[in-house]
């Protein structure tokens, strides 16, 4: 069987774009196996949420969803009136802002974003919900906009260098058996 020039050459562009997925796919399989649920509670009402780590969090109005076996379908809006309030663990007051910004949907429902607030430290945070209205769910979480775009971004690098530079090593594979015309 005659042998392929610059076999050695492919095959070690093809172990690089390789490893480059492969470290692509353990980024996104640690920041999916690290995605913790939002805390759900019903409002008017508050909730005790337990924040790991300081950051942007956001209230989330699921205005079409099951909850402790219940549907819920509602209107989108909040009812005029409607408080949002927030307690860091050492009783303080943390401003809330309104935030209308995203939506989300999936199998399990739909919710659109209410409020946000900052949490500048870890530890038990009491969120209320007040105002008089009918029973509807809400949830708390962190804001995953930008951890979502930033993880975007190192996939897309590293896939994009992983493939440059697969390309330029077989190339050089290729070029190397070829010879200059006499």
């Amino acid at each position: 069987m005659p042998r392929i020039p610059g076999l050695g050459w492919y095959a070690v562009a093809g172990v690089i774009f390789l490893a480059g997925l492969g470290l692509a796919t353990v980024l996104v399989w640690r920041f999916v196996a690290a995605f913790e649920p939002a805390t759900r509670f019903l409002a008017p009402g508050e909730v005790r949420v337990s924040i790991a780590a300081p950051g942007d969090y956001i209230v989330w109005h699921e205005h079409r969803t099951v909850y402790q076996g219940r549907s819920f379908s509602v209107e989108p809006s909040m009812p005029d009136g409607t408080r949002y309030r927030v307690q860091a663990p050492d009783g303080t007051s943390i401003a809330v802002e309104p935030h209308s910004g995203m939506s989300s949907e999936g199998s399990d429902g739909r919710s659109i974003s209410v409020a946000r607030f900052q949490a500048p430290t870890s530890g038990t945070y009491r969120i209320s919900v007040e105002g008089g209205s009918e029973p509807r769910v809400m949830a708390v979480g962190p804001n995953r906009v930008w951890p979502i775009l930033k993880l975007t971004g190192e996939v897309s690098a590293i896939v994009v260098l992983a493939f440059g530079l697969a390309v330029a090593v077989g190339l050089y594979g290729f070029l190397r058996t070829v010879h200059a015309p006499a």
